[in-house]
């Protein structure tokens, strides 16, 4: 995967390089090179998924940045499905000690299993707040609530439900590896993923990553 995708995010770069600066079409290409690296990033965490983890982190991440890309990144799907993203920041704005990216891509795939799950007119709300040492990010959708498999089961990898098609739609049903890969993922850099509720009226799934002390 990692040399097909090189060679559409090159063509993607030598696309934005032939436009001006007056193009009107030079902000989708640029969300276009964006979105090429997400998926290339997404590919380097699979890979790391298998991989024990080496280093530390030196450099602080912004939860609120983080937050706020990942509902742009998704606002279009979202709008498609007649459905509103919300985003809730911390009160103060919390340095994460897990690389940006990785976090990102974690939340976007959250949000895409929330937006994919709801009814239209839905919110789905992103909501974030400071426990200890710990930022806890809470994805919140008003679906019909996880059916067909053990909420404790959904980040299992290749979990589905019993009744699953084709793992999205508009009921909860299908679980494949994406929620696996956002649990490997945080717990990468001593995160947690889980579901804290479900119901009818809908489902909440927390990410709980470290803070940023400093010290590696």
């Amino acid at each position: 995967l990692r040399t097909p995708l090189a060679i559409l995010d090159a063509r993607i770069q030598m696309l934005q390089r032939g436009l001006s600066d007056s193009d009107p079409r030079r902000e989708v290409v640029a969300q276009l090179r964006d979105d090429s690296r997400s998926v290339i990033g997404v590919v380097s965490d699979l890979l790391d998924a298998v991989e024990i983890p080496t280093g530390s982190i030196t450099t602080p991440a912004s939860l609120a940045e983080i937050t706020g890309s990942a509902v742009s990144s998704m606002s279009i799907l979202a709008r498609e499905r007649d459905v509103y993203l919300v985003t809730r920041p911390p009160e103060d704005d919390l340095a994460i000690a897990m690389p940006a990216a990785s976090l990102q891509r974690s939340v976007v795939a959250l949000l895409d299993n929330a937006v994919k799950h709801s009814p239209a007119g839905a919110n789905v709300v992103v909501a974030a707040r400071r426990e200890g040492g710990y930022a806890v990010i809470d994805v919140v959708d008003e679906g019909p609530g996880i059916q067909g498999i053990a909420p404790s089961r959904i980040f299992d990898r290749f979990a589905r439900s019993a009744n699953a098609m084709d793992g999205g739609g508009s009921s909860r049903t299908g679980f494949g590896i994406g929620l696996s890969l956002v649990q490997d993922t945080v717990a990468r850099y001593g995160g947690t993923a889980r579901v804290s509720a479900t119901s009818s009226a809908g489902t909440t799934i927390t990410l709980r990553v470290p803070l940023f002390t400093g010290r590696g």
